[in-house]
């Protein structure tokens, strides 16, 4: 015995089932949401993580006899208080876990936090802080150190990204989020 099903009932079953399967089938999987940000490495906001610019992992070179130095590591950004400084790959060695920057400090009259290593299962983001104010001295240049920053384990295939607020020297052209 067959049941007879009303056929604008029919329509309407297979119509939800297929915008059920719709809805959970993306090629991309959601950005984090301003709700979870916290879950972020380093407190850095789920904006700021999705417009990231993925660095083309092209190392200038160490020029001359410069010697890296440890960085100062920061463990935390701090919106509204820390600026974002921009950064360059200088140097990856072979296994991809030693990443040799040459980043910015602010001004001269900023003070350094350090750098913030954020590390995620398909992203990377090397995150010099620092925030505007009165430093001493308030008359030198504009510090460049180069560092190395050692990363948990190896780079991989995940993205090395390079983030931006309001005080970067340069704005990079977000990217889809992750």
């Amino acid at each position: 015995m067959t049941l007879a099903v009303p056929r604008p009932l029919a329509v309407s079953a297979v119509s939800a089932v297929m915008a059920l399967a719709a809805a959970g089938c993306t090629s991309e999987p959601p950005a984090p949401s301003a709700s979870v940000s916290a879950s972020l490495p380093g407190n850095i906001p789920a904006d700021l993580w999705n417009q990231g610019t993925p660095d083309p992992l092209r190392p200038a070179g160490l020029v001359g006899n410069i010697t890296p130095t440890q960085p100062l590591v920061a463990t935390s950004y701090e919106e509204g208080i820390d600026t974002i400084g921009d950064w360059r790959l200088m140097d990856i060695n072979h296994d991809r876990t030693k990443l040799v920057i040459q980043y910015s400090q602010g001004g001269p009259c900023a003070t350094a936090k350090g750098i913030l290593k954020a590390e995620t299962s398909t992203a990377v983001a090397l995150v010099p802080i620092y925030q505007n104010g009165s430093a001493t001295p308030c008359n030198g240049p504009l510090n460049t150190p180069v560092s190395t920053v050692t990363l948990d384990k190896p780079l991989g295939d995940r993205e090395l990204l390079h983030l931006a607020d309001h005080g970067t020297m340069q704005s990079p052209t977000p990217v889809p989020s992750r």
